[in-house]
């Protein structure tokens, strides 16, 4: 009787000691996520950077425009998001700016990464711009981090 009560009580600090030892980036936490405003991006060391924090997840976005000029650009309005390089499931979203120079798009990338994961089946509604020429809060994706 003695033994099965040290054993039980074995059992119990080792439960205990795993659950305790198990870090808490395995568990991921699935969140709405927007795409920055175009007001967000400030000018730092030559970039276009926007921070964003939704759902208490921060994220430091970098904007590019695919085809510079030599004239200061910046995003002016929101044109879409889109699902691009999906590879095993998960994707990275662009999320697409009107320029100040007419006729530019920049953008900016949320990357899958260790911590971060945007999977395409959840996010599968945005393929082919079908929030295009929105608010970016009208242009939710989902997110998942660890």
């Amino acid at each position: 009787m003695l033994f099965k009560i040290k054993k039980r009580f074995c059992y119990k600090n080792y439960l205990l000691l795993l659950f305790l030892l198990i870090p808490g980036y395995i568990f991921a936490i699935p969140s709405i996520y927007y795409c920055p405003s175009p007001q967000a991006f400030k000018k730092a060391d030559k970039n276009l950077t926007a921070e964003t924090n939704f759902h208490n997840f921060k994220y430091h976005w970098t904007a590019s425009d695919k085809t510079p000029s030599q004239f200061p650009e910046y995003p002016l309005t929101f044109k879409g998001a889109d699902l691009v390089n999906c590879k095993d499931g998960l994707c990275e979203i662009e999320c697409y700016y009107f320029s100040n120079i007419e006729a530019h798009l920049m953008t900016a990338t949320m990357k899958s990464t260790q911590n971060l994961h945007i999977y395409q089946k959840q996010n599968a509604y945005l393929k082919n711009f079908s929030c295009q020429y929105t608010e970016h809060v009208d242009c939710p994706f989902l997110i998942n981090y660890f």
